[in-house]
């Protein structure tokens, strides 16, 4: 039986040993998942930072994007009243034609009168 005892001590030693890598690997994965859990804790709250300054960006991008249609949309009312105003003229150029026109017979005649 004493034959035994330094084989029983060995194998105390080794159960030991054991115990003790498993408790260390344990503690790993138990720090390993604190870890992926922070992770993801953190990277949550970037994504909604992330999130939160893209709806900010957007917000501002689409009042530059009103602001300018705004002005175009003035500047679109401007040309339109340009043309209107162009257009009245174009169709009073030949009624002005034909009364210069009326006018200098009346001169012509007038003119013709005086030199007789």
């Amino acid at each position: 039986m004493s034959d035994w005892i330094p084989v029983i001590c060995q194998l105390i030693v080794l159960i030991g040993v054991i115990i003790t890598a498993a408790c260390a690997l344990r503690g790993q994965k138990v720090i390993a998942n604190q870890q992926r859990e922070d992770m993801k804790s953190r990277n949550a709250e970037l994504l909604a930072e992330m999130e939160k300054t893209n709806e900010l960006a957007n917000q501002r991008l689409e009042a530059k994007i009103d602001r300018y249609s705004e002005v175009t949309d003035e500047k679109i009312e401007r040309l339109r009243e340009e043309l209107r105003d162009n257009t009245r003229l174009a169709r009073d150029v030949p009624i002005l034609k034909e009364q210069m026109t009326g006018v200098l017979h009346r001169l012509d005649a007038v003119e013709k009168k005086l030199d007789k």
